[in-house]
């Protein structure tokens, strides 16, 4: 519309709705909303692929025109106008801040002193909240005016809305906005005159482009903003990332301070109306047609991920929104006269229902119930596997698990129809309540039967001999779109019956992923049996062991009918290796002695193949980011439940540092369950003053370092082990007190179940009735709170917590894990755990909803990142063009605030670096970083890496400052996810030490080394290698510092050390000896030199 000319590129892929993003990120147009894209003469569908567009071609000039304004596009027209002007309040990263400010102002030698220590700040964290170099903006209040709605005569005249802006001096402007765009009307304070302030003058396009017309103030402080948001990264400005757990938040001064503009509730109510937000959109109906999308070429396949990754993206969003307006009782349900823990809500074309017991799910239930979360996550797996390995043709409903405030709300878009009508008439397969009759078509028993060798389970004889494929619950229904979808899959994997036969062990089965990998291997195994039976024959040598399958197809020695009888042994051993998932439930009558063994046989393989195998894996975990996430996300990978981290910290004895970690998430996930008691139980006024009391209570003076788990303590203590729930009756007087309800007090009542009248096929749910009534602050003592939880961690992980001392837990990287699982948000600030009450009320920062979803990811984007990776290794110069080409797909199909993305970035910005482009490396590690913060968390061990690396970087080229000051950052980000005893921590150390010493502050390096050796030492040993590491370290610094005495003596012990663990012919031993004889050479001659 201002006769500018914009150069872009967009793929034949994308959509002509993508050049929004790219004139939104240019000054000129970035206020543009309401416009239309012409080619050729002729207005086009912006939502159309590239590839339809007729005369769209390379070089082609597409002309954007303003269009007329509707109050929908008034709506999105306002809140892009409050994302720039009041972008001050966005969050800056802590690597943008400390690299702008390193180089004016160096840390003080008294920050550097303290990274040894174990510190309890967060402050270094809270820079990206108070750190504010926005523009001053006069303009305080964009609203809409008490003269609305607009008549009808001026309806009749184009107006849709009248607004007000107000300055800082109480200043009013009145402006009508019409359909042609904006225009300063003739209203007061106290008369309403619609008419335009200047008869000849013209509407403005943008409501900006009126202000800056209006004042000149306002035209430089507008310019400014505009200025300072185009200057900023592309990541701190994109919209949050939907999976963020983001456990620190501002505290509460710095969120008064921030809060510079805040829209009016009129304003706020005309944003939310759903009249402005447009059509009620259909998740589902998105998400189908985006699955059904070809996908024969690498470009279609991206545009496919592309479309279906960012419908799961808007589902997620309205699943976590919907979900906490559910909690917060914001929506009606549509079954009001049942019982409140049976109440189904829809919005936003979402179903949404508490989780419930799948055994009763009427019966009054404790949402934290084992059952009651296990049967939803156990749903949710076996949906994710059966869209991936089922059958084509039969669809999967979208579903996404939400905590919040203690509550677990199960989404699920809604399938056309389901709500209308007959259901029974509609069911093509399984049966849609327990007492009536089996129905198997015979189209969609076969493709159940195809598919069930790729889900590895085994048809069974069900009524009248019909063969059955799934678990009991299994229904295929056929929607009023005619689409088939498959509802309550719940089981796609046998019982685990290594749990034994107590109440809901039935819900406790093998992982999918076992089964998986279990059948693989067997399979690998027959093929290397055929090859090396084929080898004996013909006199070949042959192993006999098994080896990897892939290894052995690449032998040319092989005949090519004996690989086909090989590979046809893999497919027989697929079809073969179905497991019944039936045995051992209350349908064990359906198993055969056969299918009971192989369960068996699994369970055999997961104790001891799979756990006990982990042993010798010790050392890729010990230089691995070991922390909660990654924890489950590697058990998960291996088929492994966290109930047995019990067993894996067993299995992790000799490695303290792996074992600590492992003891913190089975005492986090103890904890999970009294805070989420916390937040479901008592009224939300004392939310805060109870999470803080607990917390106190729990890590307040001494609280860690009191043996308070020792022999004789347990011995007087008389609480039993076994019961974890029970024994809160134990000292502690109730059972309701580890609820925060006060010993003797009654338990807050729950209204009994109603009738059974909930639509229990659409995985109906249960609620219980929220508790109002004012809680006393009463968790009796210390002793008493650690002993519930030591008797939780008996109880479901089969683990004897010890002295907490021992691990060397630090009580601020308990709340990190204990609020990372419950969505409590801390004020990133400093805390004094050597008082009684370190916390307050204010610090509980907010509660975020916590959404549980598989990951998902661009397959395409990544194959090209793991050739990137490849290219990268070899040191190949293609690596920097599919860094870049990776990054870009990332972003295409996920967005820039994703994991996935920041890694292509980084990758990126490393193929850079040794290209010798460092400029350009240092601008994508920021944006990687920024990545990392706003997605894993500005302590995730992933982002303390990426500072690490970029650290190093800016060491090389002699950036010290900004070295400096992003290595100490990333040494207490490491202290606060890994532990003060994690090898990466302590190798940080070693780097911020030289970093020191090339800053001219030997003594300081030398003392942060020292610090080191004695936390390796208490960790690992003296005659570990990481600690002889630390003493040839040590000896370096002092012979740089000229104490040759003090360095032969460093390097002397390294070398014992080298020579205990390697022998005196390891290469470490003779270069330990080379240095004592050039440091004697030098010693002789009076001339200390430095190495």
């Amino acid at each position: 519309p201002n006769g500018a000319v914009v150069r872009t590129r967009i793929s034949r892929g994308e959509r002509l709705v993508e050049l929004r993003s790219a004139l939104a990120e240019r000054p000129e147009t970035c206020f543009l909303t309401c416009i239309q894209f012409v080619i050729g003469g002729h207005s086009v569908n912006e939502y159309e692929l590239v590839d339809d567009v007729d005369g769209l071609d390379d070089g082609a000039t597409i002309v954007v025109t303003s269009d007329a304004y509707t109050l929908q596009s008034l709506h999105a027209h306002l809140i892009r106008l409050q994302e720039i002007l009041f972008s001050r309040v966005e969050f800056h990263s802590p690597c943008t801040v400390m690299l702008d400010e390193a180089a004016q102002v160096p840390l003080s030698n008294d920050n550097h002193r303290a990274i040894l220590e174990e510190s309890h700040s967060l402050e270094s964290f809270a820079m990206g909240w108070k750190h504010d170099v926005s523009p001053a903006l006069s303009i305080i209040d964009v609203r809409l005016s008490g003269y609305n709605p607009p008549l009808p005569f001026r309806i009749a005249q184009g107006d849709i809305a009248y607004l007000e802006v107000e300055d800082v001096d109480g200043n009013l402007v009145f402006v009508t906005a019409c359909d042609r765009g904006f225009f300063v009307n003739r209203s007061t304070r106290s008369a309403f005159s619609p008419e335009p302030e200047k008869p000849a003058a013209s509407p403005c396009v943008t409501l900006a482009q009126l202000l800056r017309s209006h004042s000149a103030r306002w035209k430089r402080e507008i310019t400014s903003c505009v200025q300072f948001r185009c200057a900023l990264d592309p990541a701190e400005t994109a919209a949050p990332a939907l999976l963020a757990q983001q456990w620190m938040g501002a505290d509460a001064a710095t969120q008064l301070q921030r809060l510079r503009y805040r829209p009016s509730a009129a304003t706020d109510a005309m944003l939310n109306e759903p009249l402005l937000r447009g059509v009620q959109r259909d998740p589902n109906e998105e998400i189908q047609l985006a699955r059904e999308i070809p996908a024969s070429t690498a470009e279609e396949a991206l545009a496919r991920e592309q479309r279906v990754l960012r419908a799961q993206a808007d589902f997620l969003q309205s699943a976590r929104d919907g979900a906490r307006m559910v909690v917060e009782g914001q929506i009606t349900p549509f079954n009001p006269n049942d019982a409140h823990k049976c109440h189904m809500f829809v919005h936003d074309n979402v179903f949404f229902t508490f989780a419930a017991d799948p055994a009763d799910p009427y019966r009054t239930l404790d949402e934290d119930n084992i059952a009651t979360r296990a049967s939803s996550n156990l749903d949710a797996r076996s949906v994710h596997v059966f869209s991936q390995y089922g059958p084509s043709g039969i669809c999967t409903v979208s579903s996404a698990i939400v905590d919040y405030a203690g509550h677990r709300v199960v989404a699920q878009a809604v399938i056309p129809g389901i709500f209308q009508g007959s259901q029974s008439e509609r069911m093509l397969y399984g049966r849609l309540e327990r007492d009536d009759a089996l129905t198997c078509d015979q189209e969609v028993h076969e493709a159940m039967m195809q598919a069930s060798a790729a889900l590895h389970v085994k048809p069974v004889a069900m009524e009248h001999g019909k063969e059955f494929v799934g678990s009991s619950e299994l229904k295929i229904t056929r929607a009023t779109d005619d689409r088939k979808y498959a509802l309550d899959i719940m089981q796609l994997t046998p019982r685990d019956i290594t749990r034994g036969t107590g109440e809901n062990e039935e819900l406790a089965v093998l992982r999918w992923e076992l089964v998986h990998n279990y059948v693989i291997q067997k399979a690998r195994q027959a093929y290397v049996d055929e090859i090396n039976a084929w080898k004996r024959t013909t006199g070949q040598s042959g192993s006999g062991e098994a080896a990897d399958a892939e290894t052995s197809t690449e032998e040319p020695a092989v005949p090519a009918d004996v690989r086909a009888k090989a590979e046809e042994r893999i497919r027989e051993t697929e079809e073969k290796l179905r497991v019944n998932i039936h045995a051992f439930t209350t349908n064990d009558h359906l198993a055969s002695d056969e299918d009971r063994a192989l369960v068996k046989e699994l369970c055999a393989y997961q104790q001891d193949a799979v756990i006990g195998g982990l042993r010798a894996e010790a050392k890729a975990w010990l230089s691995a980011a070991v922390e909660g996430s990654w924890i489950t996300r590697e058990l998960h990978r291996r088929g492994v439940n966290m109930r047995y981290l019990g067993k894996v910290a067993h299995v992790f004895d000799g490695s303290p540092a792996v074992h600590a970690a492992i003891v913190m998430e089975m005492i986090a996930r103890a904890l999970k369950r009294t805070v989420n008691a916390i937040l479901r139980e008592c009224a939300s006024s004392d939310r805060a003053a109870l999470l803080a009391t607990l917390f106190n209570t729990l890590l307040g003076k001494n609280a860690l370092q009191s043996n308070i788990f020792s022999e004789s303590w347990e011995k007087a203590s008389g609480l039993a082990l076994a019961d974890a729930d029970a024994g809160a009756q134990g000292e502690d007087g109730a059972a309701t007190a580890q609820f925060g309800v006060p010993a003797g007090a009654a338990a807050p009542r729950r209204r009994k179940g109603g009738r059974k009248g909930g639509a229990r096929g659409h995985s109906g749910g249960g609620r219980v009735r929220k508790h109002n009534a004012r809680v006393s602050l009463n968790f009796g003592s210390r002793d008493q709170c650690w002993n519930r939880v030591r008797q939780h961690v008996w109880k479901h992980f089969s683990f004897r917590l010890g002295d907490l001392s021992a691990y060397g837990l630090s009580p601020l990287a308990l709340l990190r894990a204990v609020c990372c699982k419950t969505g409590v948000q801390l004020a990133a600030r400093a805390y004094d755990f050597r008082t009684d009450a370190p916390l307050v009320p204010s610090d509980i920062a907010g509660l975020l909803p916590r959404v549980k979803v598989p990951e998902f990811t661009s397959h395409v984007a990544r194959s090209i990142l793991h050739a990137a990776q490849t290219a990268a290794a070899q040191g190949e110069p293609v690596a920097a063009p599919l860094a870049h080409e990776a990054s870009l797909a990332f972003q295409t199909t996920l967005g820039l605030l994703h994991k996935d993305t920041g890694a292509a970035l980084e990758l990126l910005a490393q193929t850079l670096a040794r290209a010798g482009e460092v400029t350009a490396a240092i601008q994508h590690y920021r944006r990687a970083i920024i990545v990392y913060e706003r997605t894993l968390g500005m302590d995730h061990p992933q982002t303390a890496f990426a500072y690490t690396r970029l650290a190093t970087l800016s060491r090389q080229h002699q950036r010290l400052e900004e070295a400096r000051a992003l290595l100490s950052h990333a040494v207490r980000a490491l202290s606060l996810s890994l532990g003060v005893r994690h090898p990466e921590r302590m190798s940080a150390l070693v780097q911020l030490a030289l970093l020191h010493v090339d800053l001219g502050d030997a003594q300081d390096g030398l003392r942060i080394v020292h610090g080191a050796v004695e936390q390796c030492t208490a960790v690992f040993g003296r005659d570990s290698p990481r600690t002889g590491s630390l003493y040839e370290a040590m000896g370096s610094l002092s012979m740089r510092m000229g104490l040759g005495k003090l360095a032969a003596k460093h390097i002397q012990t390294a070398k014992s050390i080298y020579n205990t663990c390697f022998g005196p012919e390891h290469a470490k031993v003779t270069e330990c000896t080379r240095f004592l004889d050039a440091l004697d050479r030098a010693q002789t001659a009076g001339k200390p030199q430095s190495q």
